[in-house]
């Protein structure tokens, strides 16, 4: 099968990605491979033809898409359309960004609760992302254009309330969040014309300008909330234990473990897990939140409620979209069917009972769980480019990395006995992962994931992936610090040739990507020749010997690695090829050994 691809228009040249317009196509599987259904093992469309009789909104959520002129024409119309249904030739961007997302997520979290809240937090931030995107709409008639990762763009007459929808935001977030998250509200002025072709330096300008102002923003956020009192929940518990234990911020709702905050993002997740659809719906503010809705923002006296649906109840009771006053979404990692998909679920595990697994339920009988962050190398010079030249390109780039990393992603722990019993999504979508799992599976998982983008995005693109293990007592918090920190190594190391990116840390040591792969399989063989007569001690005894000779050139006495190496294999009667294989091993990448010698300790360990 044909499929126009958006990485053939990123040239490869040398240590940087070149934009390079290119035509033709790729040859790869991908419909098949990638769009498999859940249901009855069945592919979402098989031949060319079938894609084309799929609806707008099908073939907007069926990334990448078969004809690049498909996604082309559907969005150079959606924005001709909203222009024209405005008079004057003058409008305005507005930007949005939603800042502090990681504090939303991870701030003062403990592991031991996370399973729950986690995804839901992940979740919340697109939610709350949307009905902002939806408050402008109803405010200033505003229409959206792009949207996604807590950021979206749209264009607009007016801007006359910009800044009190921002102020009630603030209010909002500030004492909800505390200032640690909120959202940023900027615009420029621009027309039609210059909309409409965008290559010109003129649109360029005006969005530097946008960005400019979008950064000096972050400089003075909530500067109109800071006189608002900080609640201060030390004072308002009576108790200790009437603090939440999840947020550890807020007095706890009455008779329950939570906050009302808190709480709330509990039910959101377990809604998650059990519905396939949703629809954002606005209530009065005296109006109560039923059990199937999610409340996401209070804002002016009214609710914005997330509803969930489920199949059946589509189904049943809603025969076409159009009958309904507001817009639904199938938020499944199921087939493709006449709603838009939204990648709001991800993937959790589940118990028999069909609730969500706690970290200590994924851990248990292992040595440990593993944190896995990755993202696309380089991309933002690219995603830039785009940005600045073609909103259709940027639009394009964005759904097919967003497909890759919030569609199939899940889709492809889901196919994976081990996957999925052990693998729990904290973020998929963008261009970056955050998972949690068992050690051993996460490190599986990172070599498989590694390789499909690699097929993925034509070998133009590459991730690079930071491993972090920790026990399911370790505050969330401190786990994404030290994620962060590794997937950074991971982007710094370099080859022979001084080509960085495309690295893996894992247990504080970065290296190629490849590198670890031969490392693994190369200490694996070595060991297995000698069968049962390596146990532990040998291997702690080792990582002494590989220790020193990673330190040769610190002290004079570590130079005698070689010959310990040599009097362990004599006195445990190892074979020759046993020392020669493991000295050549070991003098050729020193320490990037310890990560896999680590690996066989732990898996012996739990007899993996």
């Amino acid at each position: 099968m044909k499929i126009q691809h958006i990485f053939n228009e990123v040239k490869r040249e040398g240590n940087k990605r070149k934009l390079h317009i290119e035509e033709g196509c790729f040859d790869l599987d991908y419909i098949d491979e990638v769009i498999k259904c859940v249901e009855n093992n069945k592919t979402i469309c098989k031949t060319k033809k079938e894609c084309e009789n799929l609806n707008d909104e099908a073939k907007l959520a069926l990334r990448p898409i078969i004809d690049e002129s498909i996604i082309d024409k559907y969005d150079d119309k959606k924005l001709r359309e909203i222009l024209d249904s405005f008079k004057s030739e003058e409008i305005y961007l507005i930007n949005g960004d939603f800042f502090g997302i990681q504090h939303f997520i991870f701030s003062n979290l403990s592991t031991k609760r996370a399973a729950k809240i986690l995804r839901a937090r992940s979740a919340m931030v697109q939610l709350i992302t949307k009905v902002i995107s939806k408050i402008l709409e109803e405010k200033l008639n505003s229409k959206l254009i792009l949207f996604g990762a807590g950021k979206f763009l749209m264009l607009s007459e007016k801007i006359d309330d910009l800044k009190d929808v921002e102020k009630e935001l603030n209010k909002i977030f500030f004492k909800n969040y505390f200032g640690e998250s909120g959202v940023i509200l900027n615009y420029v002025k621009t027309t039609k014309r210059d909309l409409l072709n965008q290559e010109n330096n003129v649109m360029k300008n005006t969005l530097i300008e946008l960005g400019k102002k979008n950064e000096e923003s972050k400089y003075q956020k909530f500067k109109d909330s800071l006189k608002e009192p900080i609640i201060n929940v030390f004072e308002e518990a009576k108790r200790d234990d009437e603090i939440c234990e999840y947020c550890k911020k807020r007095v706890k709702d009455k008779n329950k473990e939570a906050c009302e905050i808190c709480e709330n993002e509990i039910k959101l997740g377990a809604l998650l897990t059990k519905k396939n659809f949703v629809e954002i719906d606005i209530k009065e503010d005296n109006e109560e939140v039923l059990d199937d809705e999610v409340l996401i923002l209070e804002f002016n006296s009214k609710k914005y409620i997330a509803t969930f649906l489920t199949k059946k109840y589509v189904e049943e009771n809603i025969k076409n979209k159009v009958d309904c006053k507001n817009e639904i979404f199938d938020i499944s990692t199921l087939r493709m069917n006449e709603f838009p998909k939204w990648p709001l679920k991800s993937y959790v595990p589940l118990d028999k009972d069909g609730n969500i697994k706690t970290f200590e339920e994924i851990e248990e009988n292992s040595s440990g769980l593993m944190v896995l962050k990755a993202d696309v190398d380089r991309l933002g010079s690219t995603f830039k480019e785009f940005y600045f030249n073609s909103f259709r390109k940027f639009n394009r780039l964005s759904r097919e990395l967003n497909f890759f990393f919030a569609n199939y992603v899940p889709f492809m722990i889901s196919q994976n006995s081990k996957y999925k019993e052990n693998i729990y999504i904290v973020f998929a979508g963008g261009d970056d992962l955050f998972m949690i799992g068992r050690y051993d599976v996460i490190v599986e998982f990172a070599k498989d994931l590694r390789d499909r983008f690699h097929k993925f995005s034509l070998e133009k693109a590459t991730l690079s992936m930071g491993l972090v293990m920790f026990k399911s007592s370790t505050p969330v918090s401190y786990i994404s610090e030290w994620a962060d920190e590794a997937e950074k190594e991971a982007k710094r190391v370099k080859d022979k040739n001084g080509n960085d990116r495309d690295g893996i840390c894992l247990f504080d040591r970065a290296m190629k990507f490849n590198e670890f792969k031969y490392i693994e399989k190369k200490l694996d063989n070595i060991l297995k020749k000698e069968g049962d007569k390596i146990n532990n001690s040998v291997l702690y005894k080792l990582i002494e010997i590989i220790d020193m000779a990673d330190k040769e050139n610190e002290n004079i006495t570590n130079t005698l690695w070689i010959s310990k190496l040599a009097y362990l294999a004599k006195r445990r009667n190892y074979s020759l090829d046993f020392v020669k294989d493991l000295r050549d091993l070991i003098k050729d990448y020193k320490g990037k050994v310890l990560p896999s010698l680590y690996l066989q300790i732990y898996k012996r360990r739990d007899n993996v």
